[in-house]
């Protein structure tokens, strides 16, 4: 086994832990999408409808017998059929094939690391003559249909977060971006208590925003009437004359000026050797490219707040920062008087370290105390994505939810990474239109700060704002 595949199977044995799902071993953690137990609980869908819900019983999971309705055109069309290495549903997975095989002109069989283990200790070669050559995945306009059959869960969550770092995962986006119909089928549903089986629906609702169709058992067919993500405007400057306001929105704006782009920007200097002249700069600066605010450490911030008093940039401080180990206790005073000196917005940095524990009551505290002393002060939290696993991005951004925050901030600036626009995805979905998402650490340039508000972000944190909205590259730089 690779590292990589020890450490998948390490973090979803945290989360089912922090779930209460009981794991058979650790090879089969990542797996536990379909396997079914005396005690389990099972989602089944309802479908044709945009605000569709999984239905939790009491029943044993439901195995689809039923074969899988294809398109009336497919004896003219030439498939792909996707697998990954959910050893449990091997047979049907077979199954699929054989139908597939007798009803398109050509089928061949795309397999994933993981499948090629599984096959290798199976008896026979059922795939044998149909393989998909990993080498050709360049032709893969050349084929009209895909069917991903029986993902496991982990395939499914980073479709789902545009983290697809597989060779099926890949093929799978690379085909819907292609324009062509990629079909999901799932013969059966995991076996998830509530707080994961709300997660799961949330996926199967991501993935057909998209565009993915999703067969669910017994040839259910799960829709959504919310756009494909290929058919969403990215932003970009452009001369066309385009009113925009504050976007806290799954629909990505189209940015028609520097000014435009500006209002997305908190124009950040926290570094520690940071004087008083260099704030003074500072506030000219923002005053003379109208960011929306500065975001400066507690120390200057009645400087700030008098310094642009006059004009609309606000003023923007962090709590907690950078490390985010402080008492709940300690932040909340922190806060008080940082508002009292005239902070218009705080960004405080979560307990990462209470969060990676799985003490959710400690992290959920610490936002509360923050909220609670800011009043109508707007709060960001700061997650630190970079030291975060997906799970547990998801989980923050709940808890954010939950204590009552308005935003969700990527980084600091100075851990060992910055925002991507996986995050950014990730975090926007998980948040919802509730929430702000604040895009921040190594946005040094336009193109960079315009793909994190395709991706989700309502606010830009930069060191580098002057290079973003002039359009220049201001070299390397963790803020």
């Amino acid at each position: 086994m690779s590292n990589r595949d020890e450490l998948i199977n390490k973090v979803t044995a945290e989360v089912m832990k922090i779930y209460g799902v009981k794991t058979v071993d650790d090879q089969d953690c990542q797996k536990c999408s379909t396997e079914p137990t005396a005690s389990s609980r099972t989602p089944t869908a309802i479908t044709n409808n945009s605000k569709q819900r999984i239905r939790v019983n009491s029943d044993t999971n439901e195995l689809s017998e039923a074969p899988l309705v294809v398109p009336s055109d497919s004896h003219l069309k030439k498939a792909i059929m996707m697998v990954c290495g959910n050893h449990h549903m091997h047979e049907e997975s077979v199954g699929h094939f054989r139908n597939l095989k007798a009803r398109y002109r050509k089928l061949q069989v795309l397999l994933s690391a993981n499948a090629e283990n599984v096959l290798s200790q199976a008896k026979g070669r059922p795939y044998f003559g149909h393989e998909y050559l990993v080498e050709s995945m360049q032709d893969l306009q050349n084929w009209d249909h895909f069917y991903l059959v029986n993902p496991t869960l982990n395939t499914l969550s980073k479709l789902a977060s545009l983290q697809a770092d597989n060779r099926v995962a890949l093929a799978a986006r690379k085909a819907l971006l292609l324009a062509k119909p990629v079909f999901v089928v799932l013969d059966q549903l995991p076996s998830l208590p509530e707080g994961m089986s709300q997660e799961f629906q949330r996926i199967l609702q991501q993935l057909s925003s998209y565009g993915y169709q999703l067969h669910l058992p017994n040839n259910q067919v799960y829709s959504s009437n919310t756009p494909r993500i290929t058919d969403r405007v990215k932003p970009q400057i452009s001369n066309t004359n385009t009113s925009i306001g504050r976007i806290d929105d799954l629909q990505a704006p189209k940015i028609s000026s520097n000014d435009q782009l500006a209002q997305f920007i908190d124009h950040t200097l926290l570094k520690p050797e940071t004087t008083a002249s260099d704030i003074e700069k500072h506030c000219m600066e923002a005053r003379q490219f109208n960011f929306f605010s500065v975001c400066v450490n507690p120390t200057y911030v009645k400087l700030s707040a008098d310094l642009l008093k006059s004009c609309p940039v606000k003023v923007c401080t962090v709590i907690g920062f950078p490390l985010g180990a402080n008492t709940p206790y300690l932040k909340g005073e922190e806060t008080r008087e940082i508002i009292d000196l005239g902070a218009d917005e705080v960004d405080m940095v979560l307990n990462i370290g209470a969060l990676r524990s799985g003490n959710h009551d400690l992290v959920r505290k610490d936002i509360e105390a923050v909220v609670k002393a800011a009043g109508q002060t707007l709060t960001k939290v700061i997650l630190e994505t970079a030291l975060l696993s997906r799970e547990e991005i998801l989980i923050a951004c709940r808890i954010c939810k939950e204590a009552g925050a308005n935003y969700v901030k990527t980084s600091t600036g100075f851990s060992k990474g910055g925002a991507t626009a996986e995050h950014i995805q990730l975090m926007r979905n998980a948040v919802g239109k509730e929430l702000g998402v604040k895009a921040s650490g190594g946005i040094r340039d336009t193109e960079t700060a315009n793909l994190m508000i395709a991706s989700g972000a309502s606010r830009i944190g930069a060191s580098a704002s002057i290079a973003i909205v002039q359009g220049t590259d201001a070299g390397a730089g963790k803020y």
